[in-house]
């Protein structure tokens, strides 16, 4: 999930600095062996081993006043070898499917700089303190119990393209 300011459509935000779009950022997976002819079951496999999903969710925030609650959950990955990387939100105080978020190798990634951005915050409102920020150049979305700032570490990819060994680590793929 990533998060914008305002009611814009994300697809359209633009960059302050430069005036151009925003990218938003697409994992994609190809399979470059047996001529993308291994089958889905294989597939499959190998998604669960690379990107598996989170063993559970852990509830950041929540705001229950008004007719729409927002439960803020954040991914807990399956062991310090992966990380979750942003939040995702939910109306429900059920944790989300697990199968609705995947983790990164955390070998894949690299700590970010950017400092966090305020997209929204609940002043004036009742029950307890929160807000909702961008984290990263990804600008993903993560929220906090308090009006302050998230505290990371956060992570981004460490380079756009790359190619995934047999043994899952990534090698920079700079001539694509």
């Amino acid at each position: 999930h990533f998060g914008t300011r305002g009611y814009v459509d994300p697809h359209k935000v633009k960059d302050k600095v430069t005036g151009k779009n925003v990218d938003r950022l697409v994992l994609e997976i190809t399979d470059t062996g047996v001529m993308g002819l291994s089958g889905k079951k294989r597939h499959k496999a190998i998604m669960s081993k690379v990107l598996p999903h989170p063993s559970r969710f852990h509830l950041v925030w929540s705001k229950t006043q008004g007719s729409k609650p927002l439960y803020v959950w954040a991914g807990v990955p399956p062991s310090r070898d992966f990380v979750s990387i942003g939040h995702i939100c939910t109306s429900s105080s059920s944790p989300p499917p697990l199968e609705s978020v995947r983790c990164a190798p955390r070998h894949w990634l690299t700590e970010a700089t950017d400092e966090p951005r305020l997209v929204w915050e609940d002043s004036g409102t009742a029950g307890r303190s929160g807000s909702l920020w961008t984290v990263t150049s990804m600008n993903i979305l993560v929220g906090t119990d308090s009006h302050n700032p998230p505290k990371g570490p956060f992570y981004e990819f460490m380079c756009n393209k790359w190619l995934c060994t047999s043994d899952f680590r990534a090698i920079p793929d700079f001539d694509k």
